[in-house]
């Protein structure tokens, strides 16, 4: 039996990064992508994601189509850095104070309230 090593290292659940990369998938994010590359989960997550159905996820889909840009990084970058800065499942609020948010958070203003509800609807939790 292999023993592995201590280390300082972890990594921490981040369940408000989790259920943002849910809300891409579901709102499109990736849909013109070959999943041929992707993991067996996460071809099956992003098929899942993308047939959710209900008014939470309607909103959602609207706001992703009204912040998108013409580098899909660049449109990236801004929903991660929303789910590096947001705070606990269900409300997602920021954990910094407003002065203290990177630009990109501020342009996905009133994406908490968004994504607190497709959260909600949709059992991400459960997830």
């Amino acid at each position: 039996m292999r023993t592995v090593a201590p280390t300082a290292s972890t990594i921490d659940v981040s369940e408000a990064m989790f259920t943002t990369m849910c809300a891409l998938y579901a709102a499109g994010y990736e849909a013109n992508i070959s999943s041929d590359s992707f993991t067996t989960y996460r071809a099956q997550m992003r098929e899942r994601l993308r047939r959710q159905q209900g008014p939470a996820v309607d909103a959602l889909r609207t706001f992703y189509q009204g912040h998108q840009f013409r580098d899909p990084g660049a449109m990236l970058s801004r929903f991660v850095w929303f789910g590096l800065v947001s705070g606990a499942a269900p409300k997602f609020q920021p954990i910094l104070k407003r002065e203290e948010l990177p630009p990109e958070v501020l342009d996905l203003e009133g994406f908490s309230d968004i994504l607190a509800n497709y959260y909600i609807e949709q059992n991400i939790h459960a997830l």
